[in-house]
């Protein structure tokens, strides 16, 4: 769920009324992506990515002197996917409590993208060119090769002036399409949400905000698919699962896993280079573009 446009349209007036009283308006028509979007979807977007102005805050783009005195926005009757969004500006004198608001900044700036790497150990089996790691008899090691890893963790920190409802959906989520962040794309399930944290409400320039942050966290090689050895110390035959022999006399089960084929069968000459794997899915794909600073 997320905003897929808002555009400025025909419909802008003026009212000069006097110099210490003239109007004027502003007109947005703003287009979401599910009928499950909320008014502080479009709002946070529009703030956000300087769209829209805020009131007491913003001046009109092309009058001086027509402060933004409010904005509305509206979901369409009978188009739950379409907002009318409008902003009025005067030039009325502002009264004292109007006065300290407007000389206050805004908490509703534009979002915080750091970046960092942080390291860990993981244990190989194939090299960075898909080639088995192997001992000098061609033979898998008794223990893995491991090595030193790092990954890049982005961290976007923004005030908003709501959480979208789904937050609760997002655990253990990685992006379900290509994004964008800081310039850079990045491809379906490269990213997983690592850290989620959001503070509680606090108000300033008339504005009621939360902090937001998230932290995401980028591996090279996809979250998905993830990928099991296939081998144990038993094997599908007609259907039914049956312990491995050994080839002893008498034959005794083995005690040591052997690689299976993809039907779950005992490969009869066993080699790292004929090892097979299952793929499973594990984390849940979702839109990123909900969260500000992600395209």
């Amino acid at each position: 769920m997320a905003v897929v446009s808002i555009k400025q349209i025909a419909g802008a007036s003026l009212d000069m009324a006097g110099v210490r009283s003239s109007r004027a308006t502003i007109e947005w028509v703003g287009v979401t992506s599910s009928n499950a979007d909320s008014v502080s979807t479009v709002y946070q977007y529009g703030i956000s990515n300087s769209i829209l102005p805020l009131p007491y805050i913003s001046y009109h783009p092309l009058l001086t002197g027509y402060l933004c005195r409010s904005l509305k926005i509206k979901q369409a009757e009978g188009e739950p996917r379409h907002w009318d969004i409008s902003a009025e500006y005067s030039t009325e004198p502002l009264d004292e409590k109007e006065i300290e608001v407007e000389t206050q900044p805004s908490p509703l700036t534009p979002p915080e993208i750091s970046w960092s790497s942080q390291g860990y150990k993981q244990a190989l089996l194939r090299d960075i060119n898909g080639k088995p790691i192997l001992n000098s008899a061609g033979d898998t090691p008794t223990q893995p090769l491991e090595v030193e890893r790092s990954r890049w963790h982005i961290r976007i920190k923004v005030n908003v002036t709501a959480v979208p409802a789904v937050i609760t959906d997002y655990a253990d989520a990685i992006n379900n399409g290509a994004v964008r962040i800081d310039g850079i794309t990045f491809p379906k399930y490269s990213l997983r949400i690592a850290n989620l944290s959001i503070g509680p409400f606090k108000t300033q320039s008339l504005i009621t905000y939360r902090e937001f942050e998230l932290e995401l966290e980028h591996r090279r090689d996809l979250w998905e698919p993830i990928y099991l050895l296939n081998e144990g110390v038993r094997e599908l035959v007609s259907g039914e699962l049956r312990h491995i022999m050994d080839g002893g006399t008498p034959p005794r089960p083995v005690s040591t896993p052997v690689l299976l084929n993809l039907e779950g069968q005992k490969i009869s000459n066993p080699s790292p280079n004929n090892a097979t794997y299952s793929q499973f899915s594990v984390y849940y794909p979702k839109s990123f573009s909900i969260f500000p600073g992600i395209l």
